[in-house]
Parts: structure tokens; C-alpha cells; sequence
């Protein structure tokens, strides 16, 4: 959506002065937020390649992560993403990673604007993974 002028996602000032933070690292999200799952080979391949092209292209610096829309992954996805020449993915699946976890299929917690630096500092430590998803 960094295209698309909607007020509510980055644009594309905003997506290079985030890319320019020290250790910021910016990952591809596909190009139109399809869920990865549902598409035939074709698009999948254009999702995923083109969404790390593009910014590759737009932040002259190399794209090897990508965070499944919707978090759906499945071993075809897993797949298409390694051949687009990611190395690191992850999905909406909650959870602590430990070393055994694949890295094209690694869990998240959410973090958002309004977490206040106490819950910041819980997620972080996995307290907020409530559902003991290890």
C-alpha cells in the first residue's frame, strides 16, 4: 500500500526515512496483500518477486524478508518464498522462536503504536504469548 496515498499506511517518503534508521530493516509484504495461500502459482511467484523488486529498486538495498499477508503460509508458499530469494519469513502464528523453528516460517507478537513501554518490554520477553505456543 506505500503506493497507494492511503492515510493510513506509509507513503513513500515515510518508507525511506523508516528504511534509514540504524538498524531498521524493511521487509516485502507482497504487492497487492493477497493471501499467499489462496493464489494459483503464477501470481504467487509475482506477489512475492515483485513485492521484493520493488523495493530493493526503491531502497537500493537488498530485501530478504517477508511477512505472509493475512500470516497465511504453507509449505507451497514456504517454497515459492525461498525461491524468490527470501531467507526469513514469519506468520501471524503466536509464540516464542527457538533455534529448531524454521526461518521462512517463524512466529510473531504484534507490536503496535499504542503498547506502552512496560507492555513493549513484556511482549519482548514473550509474556504476552498467552497461549504457551512454544
Amino acid at each position: 500500500y506505500v503506493q497507494s496515498g492511503h492515510a493510513d499506511y506509509l507513503d513513500t517518503d515515510q518508507l525511506r526515512e523508516l528504511a534509514a534508521l540504524p538498524g531498521c530493516r524493511i521487509g516485502s509484504h507482497g504487492m497487492h496483500h493477497y493471501r499467499l495461500t489462496e493464489l494459483d502459482e503464477e501470481t504467487l511467484i509475482r506477489e512475492l518477486a515483485g513485492s521484493r523488486h520493488w523495493l530493493e529498486d526503491f531502497l537500493s538495498r537488498p530485501v530478504t524478508a517477508v511477512a505472509y499477508p493475512s500470516g497465511a503460509v504453507d509449505e507451497r508458499v514456504r517454497a515459492a518464498a525461498a525461491r524468490c530469494g527470501y531467507t526469513l519469513g514469519v506468520c501471524s502464528r503466536a509464540g516464542i522462536n527457538r533455534g529448531v523453528h524454521d526461518p521462512l516460517r517463524l512466529r510473531r507478537t504484534e507490536i503496535v503504536g499504542r503498547d506502552t513501554p512496560r507492555v513493549f518490554s513484556q511482549k519482548l520477553r514473550g509474556a504476552w504469548d498467552w497461549r504457551g505456543v512454544a
